[in-house]
């Protein structure tokens, strides 16, 4: 049995951090017709926020041919979503996997981690330079915790310091007591 580590229990103070969020909400015409997954992040993005680290999200959105652009697939409508209820401007970041230029406590959404080759199969490579942007890594996207792709599996691989947010705790913690009394 694995312990699981809790954001609450990470020295994020001057780190940044990497967040793996779900962000696969549905659109119409590049709008977001239900915002339920990105509001339900904020928790996490705000402790994260408070705790005085800078914070690079990533998600995938729909199904995109893998290693492709495509606009139809762009996270760009959550950017926009995310910079209004934080209060400030969250870029997205479409060339991000080779570095991202960061000011103190910022918050950038880096496109559709599936644009990037390796990310479906798990690759090693890009699981490392994922790894390479940060110091710590919190899984907080628990709809898309089964799957073993770079940016779920293979990126927390790399780091000492790993664990979960608060909305994949508190998604974990409704299993466990259905679980105990499953009537």
């Amino acid at each position: 049995m694995s312990i699981l580590v809790k954001i609450a229990d990470l020295d994020l103070s001057d780190k940044t951090v990497l967040i793996r969020e779900d962000y696969n909400v549905p659109m119409k015409n590049f709008e977001i017709t239900d915002n339920t997954r990105i509001t339900a992040t904020l928790p996490t993005l705000k402790y994260v926020i408070n705790a005085g680290a800078k914070i690079i999200l990533v998600s995938h959105l729909g199904r995109p041919e893998e290693g492709k652009y495509n606009e139809m697939f762009s996270l760009a409508p959550v950017a926009k979503f995310l910079s209004g209820q934080l209060g400030f401007d969250v870029p997205l970041i479409k060339n991000w996997i080779d570095g991202i230029e960061m000011s103190n406590h910022q918050v950038v959404l880096c496109e559709n981690v599936r644009f990037e080759k390796g990310e479906v199969n798990n690759d090693e490579e890009l699981s490392r330079k994922m790894a390479q942007l940060c110091q710590i890594y919190i899984n907080d996207a628990f709809g898309t915790a089964h799957r073993a792709h770079a940016s779920n599996v293979g990126v927390a691989a790399h780091f000492k310091h790993a664990g979960i947010g608060w909305l994949m705790d508190k998604e974990i913690n409704f299993l466990d007591r259905f679980m105990q009394r499953p009537n």
